[in-house]
């Protein structure tokens, strides 16, 4: 189980319990966490050191050399009386030659997958850094609105009034239900981080954050350029076109070729001298390519390729309407938020320590302005991570 600090603690900054704890952490230490520390992450870069290192071997011409010595022959029982075997020394030599382009096509192809790894690595994280963000700011929201209802009920018991005791009531009950969204929320912040610890995360900084303006036509213009997931697809098929250039490749014969040499000392058989002789001999592999018959192998690169293109296709229209979704969707948060800080400015204005009435106003309008500007990050966390 975790040590989970209660609401009470964190907002007092009581850490003296033994019960409980958290750590303070902002948001960019906690990017910076999940780029050391995200499983995710730590794989892809795994993923891009394994495809490096395969570029070495894929770039090597595949040789195949082959060394053969033998000696002899020997006999164990010869087949007339007296017979000598000279016992010959013999060597060999073999080796394949490619078939035009295959190594070529298998370095080109290795490199494709370096950069597609490499741009996959980054959409990733990106897309781990957004969702991060969005998770941070819901818990840090938690905390805030758990800070508004302390104290709201240390405004309404310094009145000591006997009205005000049902709406303490209330917002105590309120701010254990807030309490325990901070946890929920805290505990899946601990998932970016991929290690399970004691400690929750208690998230620090503002939720004002300044609202900005964007011209929809250049979002649009440059987005299936810029966007880090549409550079990951064109990687993807460069990578695809490379293999199906390598499966073309690969289809070409290999020819193998082989040198002998033996070398057959003097001797004398029957009477008759002979000399000591030398031979050489070369040997030329064509293999009959059977494999051309079936188109097997170039029908599945080809249908890999095609599937990206799909996909990039896809992703074009979604980038379109993504884009002009999430603009609508941060003009409306805008506008909320105008709205709900106009609100709690007025609040704010005539807040008397002395009125309940005013007191709980003031309360609700703080919430309402947490929940607008949490509602304005989220959405331009959706809006700067569809350009």
């Amino acid at each position: 189980f975790f040590k989970q600090k209660t609401a009470y603690e964190i907002y007092q900054c009581d850490w003296s319990s033994d019960v409980c704890s958290s750590d303070l952490l902002s948001l960019p230490n906690l990017l910076k966490e999940l780029k050391n520390s995200n499983t995710a992450i730590n794989a892809k870069r795994l993923d891009i050191d394994s495809a490096q290192a395969n570029v070495e071997t894929m770039s090597m011409p595949y040789l195949s050399p082959s060394f053969g010595y033998s000696k002899g022959s020997y006999y164990k029982a010869v087949p007339y009386n007296p017979m000598i075997s000279p016992q010959s020394d013999s060597y060999s030599l073999s080796g394949t030659i490619e078939g035009p382009g295959k190594r070529s096509s298998r370095e080109a192809f290795s490199l494709a997958e370096v950069t597609r790894q490499k741009q996959e690595y980054q959409s990733i994280e990106r897309n781990l850094e957004f969702d991060a963000a969005a998770a941070f700011v819901d818990a840090l929201r938690t905390k805030r609105i758990w800070q508004i209802y302390a104290s709201s009920i240390n405004a309404l018991s310094a009145l000591n009034l006997p009205k005000a005791k049902d709406i303490i009531a209330d917002d105590q009950n309120n701010q254990q239900t807030v309490a325990r969204d901070f946890n929920y929320q805290a505990l899946g912040l601990l998932n970016f981080l991929g290690n399970i610890d004691e400690v929750l995360i208690e998230p620090t900084g503002s939720l004002a954050v300044k609202e900005r303006e964007f011209r929809l036509s250049e979002i649009l213009a440059n987005a299936p350029r810029q966007r880090l997931d549409m550079q990951a697809l064109e990687a993807a098929r460069e990578s695809a076109v490379r293999n199906l250039t390598m499966v073309d490749k690969n289809r070409n014969a290999d020819i193998g070729v082989g040198l002998s040499i033996s070398n057959t000392p003097g001797y004398v058989s029957s009477g008759t001298a002979y000399n000591k002789t030398s031979a050489m001999g070369f040997s030329l592999s064509v293999p009959i390519a059977i494999q051309l018959i079936s188109r097997a192998d170039l029908t599945q690169a080809s249908n890999t390729l095609t599937q990206v293109e799909l996909s990039i296709r896809d992703l074009r229209t979604r980038i379109h309407t993504e884009i002009q979704q999430n603009h609508l969707r941060y003009m409306t948060a805008k506008e909320q938020l105008a709205s709900a800080a106009k609100d709690h400015a007025a609040a704010s204005a005539k807040r008397d320590a002395t009125s309940i009435e005013s007191l709980t106003d003031w309360r609700d309008k703080e919430i309402a302005l947490v929940d607008a500007q949490t509602v304005h990050i989220k959405a331009l966390l959706g809006l700067l991570d569809r350009k």
